[in-house]
């Protein structure tokens, strides 16, 4: 890849990013964050980053959760304490 064409695919994915970011709420990972991660990852066998983002996605109290391309034929999460 050039330099343009590396240029023309950060410009993108910035794009792409700021649009995101305008419709979302950005919160930091804490150590609590990394903790929590490390026991869905012992309990649950899922990897270390989806471990991370399902435990930031229960600290933030999301209802839902997409997974992208998380293993065990998944479809979504659903935080039981947030079921009625």
């Amino acid at each position: 890849m050039t330099d343009a064409n590396m240029v023309f695919v950060d410009i993108n994915i910035w794009v792409m990013m700021k649009g995101i970011i305008s419709i979302s709420t950005v919160k930091e990972i804490t150590l609590n964050t990394y903790l929590k991660a490390k026991d869905i990852r012992k309990n649950y066998k899922f990897s270390f980053w989806d471990s991370l983002i399902i435990a930031s996605a229960l600290e933030n109290n999301c209802n839902f959760l997409f997974p992208e391309d998380m293993h065990h034929n998944l479809k979504k999460i659903i935080n039981p304490s947030k079921e009625a």
